[in-house]
């Protein structure tokens, strides 16, 4: 018994696999198809079509599995089943990601598409609404006491002064003119009082100093907050600035201004904020003040009345109660100057249906009558106001009648 019980058992005998040939179907790169049996050692095949070789592997030394012999009965079904010369038809295993990918591509376009015109599409905007954009971000600028990028965004809109846009009205473009001056001006500030100019001229040959100022100097602009009161000559105006350095005494002109004696006009002292640009600084002869004095001049067309209350903060100029009144005068004061220029462009106008339709209808009209014929003179009481005549005769279209020269600014007093 206990040597039965310690007699090995033999292991059960494995039936071997039936015995099968292994196919082979291999596609050369032509195109061309080869099928055959695999045998024990490897084959080498030649392409008839191209002559490549193609290399066979040997059959496997191991029995196949009953799986294996599943799928050598397809493959040999399907090789058998294929035209000679081609591949066995079978469906890529990418296929279906690939479709699948390309109908979510389509889903999300679609998708995108529909958003995309839901959202608020921006609109063109006028030439107007760009001018007005540029002006709030020049005046952001000088707020922020940058007046020279202040300065290239104006400059960037000299076209639209030249040629206004036309839905951009004749003040606008007065105050964009006014702006742009004022901060062409402040620009280019001179950074040396007017004192230590006075100094070096004194000190250098007069030759010498003048190469000196028109390299450094011309051009630049200084600005006043002062005091201006009628001087002994008639018309003139003396600025309450002494201007003097080491006991040398120099003088500030104003009448090179083209403007000073219609803007400076009074019977009184009155104050201002102004500026202009630096002509010249030489000595010049003077019988009451022998050897001569220095004079300080202006360019003639720099005279630039300051009204923006953003350029007089960012100056360092401390607001008092006086503000509202100086600029108040001086924007006044602007709007007749400019009476000239627009009277020329009205001297423009081709017909009367013209001047209604760039400045509407007259505020009254006053008229002439005469022997066949009417003058009307059609009055606009605006800021600046303005007069135009009319010439109108019977089986005539009316017409502009020859102008004089503008109506008088009221007295400086009243202004």
């Amino acid at each position: 018994m206990a040597g039965a019980k310690n007699k090995p058992i033999a292991d059960k005998p494995v039936p071997a696999l039936p015995a099968v040939p292994l196919p082979y179907i291999i596609t050369c790169t032509c195109g061309q198809v080869h099928q055959g049996t695999r045998g024990e050692a490897h084959q080498v095949l030649s392409c008839t079509p191209c002559g490549r070789s193609l290399f066979v592997l040997p059959a496997s030394p191991w029995p196949a599995s009953e799986s294996e012999l599943a799928r050598l009965t397809v493959v040999r079904r399907a090789g058998s089943k294929a035209p000679p010369g081609k591949a066995p038809a079978s469906r890529s295993a990418w296929l279906q990601p690939v479709v699948a990918g390309l109908a979510t591509l389509a889903l999300l376009a679609s998708g995108f598409v529909v958003f995309w015109s839901l959202l608020p599409q921006k609109r063109p905007t006028s030439r107007s609404a760009d001018v007005r954009r540029q002006v709030a971000a020049a005046r952001d600028a000088i707020r922020q006491k940058n007046f020279g990028q202040a300065l290239v965004m104006l400059d960037a809109l000299r076209p639209d002064l030249e040629h206004p846009p036309g839905d951009l009205s004749s003040a606008e473009v007065q105050q964009l003119q006014q702006l742009h001056r004022q901060v062409d001006l402040v620009a280019g500030l001179l950074s040396n009082p007017l004192e230590e100019l006075l100094s070096e001229a004194h000190q250098l040959p007069s030759e010498r100093w003048a190469s000196r100022f028109a390299s450094s100097f011309a051009g630049r602009g200084v600005v006043f907050d002062a005091l201006i009161e009628p001087d002994d000559g008639p018309g003139d105006s003396r600025l309450d600035y002494v201007l003097e350095a080491r006991r040398i005494p120099g003088r500030i002109a104003l009448s090179d201004f083209q403007q000073a004696r219609s803007l400076f006009r009074s019977a009184e002292a009155r104050r201002w904020v102004f500026g202009g640009k630096l002509a010249s600084m030489r000595l010049e002869a003077d019988p009451r003040k022998p050897p001569g004095q220095w004079v300080v001049r202006f360019a003639p067309t720099s005279l630039v009345l300051l009204t923006e209350p953003a350029i007089l903060q960012a100056l360092g100029l401390v607001e008092d109660r006086e503000w509202p009144e100086i600029l108040e005068r001086q924007q006044r004061l602007l709007a007749f100057s400019q009476h000239d220029s627009l009277w020329a462009r009205v001297r423009l106008t081709i017909a009367p249906d013209g001047i209604r339709k760039e400045y509407g209808p007259p505020d009254r009209i006053s008229r002439q009558v005469l022997e066949g014929r009417l003058l009307e003179q059609w009055i606009y009481t605006r800021n600046p106001p303005f007069r135009i005549n009319i010439d109108i005769r019977p089986g005539s279209p009316p017409r502009l009648a020859p102008l004089g020269p503008p109506p008088p600014l009221p007295p400086a007093e009243k202004l």
